[in-house]
């Protein structure tokens, strides 16, 4: 449901996760989803951080802001951010397997 470079979800989703400092969410209304007997209140998700300002986690391409990604490793004179201890491994076996 989500245009290219898009995030969608939906509002029971967004409860869940709280208040995410930088994040905000733009309604879009209620839609029936396949296998779902009620219809689903879902929402843009909004980073309030602008897009030059983000980097791609090597490994899974997910978009991080630097300063609160949960892995670091410098290689060969380059900065690199991941999302997770998994993908940092992932990239640290083969780094040729990452561009």
């Amino acid at each position: 449901m989500a245009e290219a470079g898009e995030v969608v979800t939906t509002a029971e989703t967004a409860r869940a996760a709280g208040d995410v400092e930088g994040i905000s969410y733009r309604p879009r209304g209620e839609t029936k989803l396949k296998n779902v007997r009620e219809p689903v209140t879902l929402l843009t998700v909004e980073c309030d951080r602008p897009m030059a300002e983000l980097v791609r986690d090597p490994v899974c391409h997910m978009l991080l802001d630097p300063s609160r990604a949960r892995e670091h490793l410098s290689r060969e004179g380059a900065e690199y951010c991941f999302c997770s201890a998994d993908c940092r491994r992932a990239f640290e076996a083969d780094p040729s397997a990452f561009g």
